[in-house]
């Protein structure tokens, strides 16, 4: 999924301004903006439900997140974790979760 997509941000990273987000659909670059929030209003404007890749420009790795991940709603797979080099699930904040898949310090009301 999104090979196409990330094969022609591979081949046009060098020519893209860092730290903007790029909007690209199949082989076709749709935009370059400032801000994430900018470039998926765009993306779901345009695509609804399709798939597109919103990419920020930089040299690093992307690093994934999930916030279903993160909050607990799903649980990932130990060979995942150890896949994307994380050995438990933590929070955003980096403190590993409860069971419950809340943040050990975490009240259920907050």
């Amino acid at each position: 999924m999104l090979e196409q997509e990330l094969k022609l941000y591979e081949q046009m990273k060098a020519a893209l301004p860092v730290g903007q987000f790029v909007l690209i659909r199949g082989d076709e670059l749709i935009g370059i903006y400032e801000t994430e929030s900018q470039a998926l209003s765009e993306g779901a404007r345009r695509f609804g439900r399709e798939s597109f890749l919103l990419r920020r420009v930089g040299n690093e790795e992307p690093v994934f997140t999930n916030p279903a991940l993160s909050l607990g709603i799903l649980r990932a797979s130990r060979q995942f974790l150890e896949r994307i080099g994380r050995h438990t699930p933590c929070a955003r904040d980096g403190r590993p979760l409860s069971p419950v898949g809340r943040p050990p310090s975490a009240s259920v009301g907050s």
